[in-house]
């Protein structure tokens, strides 16, 4: 399949899965759009990894509503468009029953939905 002239936005995509599916969207002539939350350097060497081009990098935390919506506008004022979605960020943050309080329990499983969950959404609709 050739993705010529599409522009594919793939969300954590600084390692592991992520960076896999930004490259096999490169070698196929889609224009990627490499997301990361916190692991700039591992994202900037994934996009430079990618044959073809252009390509950008963008940041965002997912859990956060705006920041999706920045994200996605960011993308589209520089590449054009968006036409494929890859939802692929997320997140755990292990908080064991017995050792948080339930305020933090709370905030790391709010956290989780948000990123895991939410932040998908968002994008998918932005």
């Amino acid at each position: 399949m050739d993705f010529s002239d599409q522009v594919v936005l793939v969300t954590g995509a600084s390692r592991g899965i992520g960076r896999a599916v930004a490259v096999a969207f490169a070698e196929k002539n889609a224009r990627v759009v490499v997301h990361y939350n916190r692991k700039q350097q591992a994202a900037q060497q994934t996009l430079e990894s990618l044959p073809g081009g252009p390509h950008m990098l963008v940041q965002a935390d997912v859990s956060e509503a705006e920041a999706v919506k920045q994200m996605v506008d960011t993308a589209v004022a520089t590449m054009g468009k968006i036409d494929i979605l890859v939802n692929n960020a997320g997140i755990f943050e292990e908080h064991k029953i017995f050792d948080v309080t339930y305020d933090e329990w709370q905030e790391k499983w709010n956290r989780t939905i948000g990123a895991n969950l939410i932040g998908s959404a968002h994008a998918a609709f932005c």
